[in-house]
């Protein structure tokens, strides 16, 4: 995903909420695509309505996280409950190591650079 991608898919949102891509299904697949991305989302959220930070959850054991995502609804500290499938391993993708800095238990909380697990709190 690129800058690029973020231009493209602004000018062709545009056209298509207009009715110019009508005819043109490649490029209104590609908006779809691109617009439904979790930077191009973000970046086109207002400021006072974007989380905070993230709750990732695993999907078969949401109990423990219910917890920290309850405090944080009762605080207004809004989050976005990322949910993994850990029978898939999601939670062990280098991807994932790179956005939690290496750490893998969930549930874990992140908020800017900050991790928070059940281990470092």
């Amino acid at each position: 995903f690129s800058i690029m991608d973020c231009i493209i898919g602004d000018i062709l949102a545009v056209a298509d909420s207009i009715g110019l891509l009508r005819d043109f299904e490649v490029l209104k697949t590609y908006v779809r695509r691109v617009t439904r991305r979790r930077f191009y989302v973000e970046s086109h959220t207002p400021l006072e309505d974007r989380p905070i930070g993230y709750l990732y959850i695993d999907s078969q054991f949401v109990s423990r996280s219910v917890p920290v995502y309850w405090l944080a609804l009762e605080l207004g500290i809004k989050l976005q409950l990322v949910i993994l499938d850990i029978k898939r391993k999601e939670n062990k993708s280098e991807a994932f190591k790179l956005e939690t800095n290496g750490t893998t238990d969930l549930p874990i909380l992140r908020i800017g650079n900050v991790v928070l697990s059940k281990y470092n709190i």
